[in-house]
């Protein structure tokens, strides 16, 4: 299966990253895993899958439009699959996803993924010497208060003692270097780390976590786990609604925690380093291709957008739009 990489969606939409040079990456790790059954296609007509990468700017049902308008979607409607790592993700093209959440995925559309393009360059510095730092801390948490689950994080006096930090950190991505430093070590000074939804029901901190070698608290009723790697080893998953058990479920957990640390790094190495985390996605896009129904394209899937069910479920009707509208001149 030969893959060829290209940009989706309106160029004016595109981050300052968001370059060739990502795509480059992306090349780079497929021919890296070297793997005989997936390759880099040098260009649209040779390519078996037209892996279109989509920006992670914020959309809107105007970009229903753009994506139907893309020329490669409606040249070769059966080949196009989406990388797309929103963190509030529609789901509009068939493809892999790493921030759609539960009530959004389908089956014959949809691949969970992780992310494909690293957060910063910090992390491979400190798991470089993730085994030479002893964890002192039950677990840790920090970060913004960007959802309920996480506000309940901040307010529960249960989950404060010295053994733990819990820490809200009013930024977003514009963190200092001391910042992403004390993070990183916070980490590797905890036996287990908080990883709650935020924006997105997934999170980078799921899979840095792996990579420094710790074990990662999954806080999210939302997230879909990508397919490949054995969660149950190396992570533990609590519902939202039973964030008061977190003590008592570590503490239970603790002699678990060094064995489960090291078998999250290896799972990383496994499906999500630099060298592998192409092929797993590259596996993944071939597993929706020959799972899908024949008649299911990245072009019927936009067609299933226009009607006016989906649009209510996305708060893209009239009536939404014209009650945003009134809301912005209303005193506050």
């Amino acid at each position: 299966m030969k893959l060829f990489f290209q940009f989706c969606g309106p160029a004016a939409l595109r981050k300052p990253w968001e370059t060739e040079a990502m795509l480059d990456s992306f090349r780079q790790s497929l021919r890296a895993a070297d793997h005989p059954r997936y390759r880099v296609a040098e260009s649209e007509r040779a390519a078996d899958v037209i892996a279109l990468v989509e920006s992670v700017a914020p959309k809107d049902w105007r970009y229903l439009a753009a994506l139907a308008a893309e020329p490669v979607i409606r040249r070769r409607p059966e080949s196009c699959f989406t990388i797309n790592y929103d963190d509030d993700a529609a789901g509009f093209l068939p493809g892999l996803y790493a921030g759609l959440s539960a009530g959004r995925f389908h089956p014959k559309k949809h691949r969970a993924t992780g992310y494909l393009l690293k957060r910063t360059d910090r992390v491979d510095e400190h798991a470089a010497k993730r085994d030479r730092v002893p964890p002192r801390l039950l677990f840790s948490f920090r970060g913004a208060n960007s959802h309920p689950v996480r506000a309940r994080l901040f307010d529960l006096d249960a989950l404060r003692t010295p053994h733990t930090k819990i820490l809200r950190i009013d930024r977003w991505f514009d963190h200092t270097a001391q910042e992403e430093i004390d993070y990183f070590d916070e980490i590797l000074e905890s036996h287990f780390i908080l990883c709650p939804r935020g924006i997105a029901a997934t999170s980078h901190r799921i899979f840095e976590v792996m990579q420094l070698g710790r074990v990662p608290v999954i806080l999210s009723d939302d997230w879909i786990a990508p397919a490949g790697p054995a969660w149950q080893k190396f992570s533990i998953r609590i519902a939202e609604a039973k964030l008061d058990a977190l003590p008592e479920v570590l503490r239970l957990r603790l002699p678990e925690a060094h064995e489960m640390g090291r078998l999250a790094r290896l799972e990383w190495e496994r499906w999500f380093a630099p060298d592998t985390k192409m092929l797993t996605a590259a596996t993944a896009i071939e597993d929706l291709a020959l799972t899908r129904p024949p008649s299911f394209t990245a072009l019927s899937a936009l067609k299933e957008w226009h009607s006016f069910r989906k649009r209510w479920e996305m708060g893209w009707s009239l009536p939404h739009r014209l009650q945003r509208r009134v809301l912005r001149f209303l005193p506050l």
